[in-house]
């Protein structure tokens, strides 16, 4: 910038200044526009920053994690892809020596917990060392092992989230009603 254009800036300010001075609900209405559209702003990139742009939680390689789709071609139609397969598929996935690292699925479900005040959660099933491949550990415990997932798979276990652990340390031992 030049000096000529500085002069006229600075001008510039001190008008600006001048007419707020004289008109003190105009700059009050005008700093509590930019406080509170600052204040969004940053409320939003944090929300896009955590949802979108970050790691999960717990995850401690992210770049390792992949999410596999299988391609399905189909005679004389279209071509089908798909992220969810069968168990025995899965298997088959896992047992291929040096594809990969670990393989681990997974099935969402909402189901009822409780009985006099059921409480409806969303319950993960988890196959293989799901949470081992992941990278995340146990507060308490521990997660399940690979070869609990196998049939006939004994007794049901269950892991509790952050939002569905309860303060009762009890709850980590009793077996939830579902």
């Amino acid at each position: 910038m030049t000096s000529n254009h500085l002069d006229i800036l600075g001008r510039q300010i001190k008008h600006a200044a001048r007419s707020l001075r004289r008109e003190p609900s105009l700059a009050l209405g005008i700093i509590l526009t930019f406080a509170l559209s600052i204040g969004a702003t940053a409320a939003m990139f944090g929300l896009v920053n955590r949802l979108m742009l970050s790691a999960p939680p717990g995850v401690t390689d992210p770049k390792r994690v992949a999410k596999v789709a299988l391609r399905i071609d189909v005679v004389d139609g279209p071509q089908m892809v798909t992220t969810t397969t069968s168990y025995p598929n899965f298997r088959a996935l896992r047992d291929v020596h040096g594809a990969f690292d670990a393989v681990a699925a997974e099935r969402g479900d909402t189901v009822l917990v409780g009985r006099q005040e059921a409480a409806r959660i969303v319950a993960l099933g988890v196959a293989g060392d799901y949470f081992g491949t992941l990278g995340a550990r146990p507060l308490l415990g521990r997660y399940l092992a690979a070869d609990e997932s196998e049939a006939p798979s004994g007794a049901p276990r269950a892991t509790c989230g952050r939002r569905s652990r309860s303060q009762d340390q009890d709850a980590l031992t009793r077996v939830p009603e579902v």
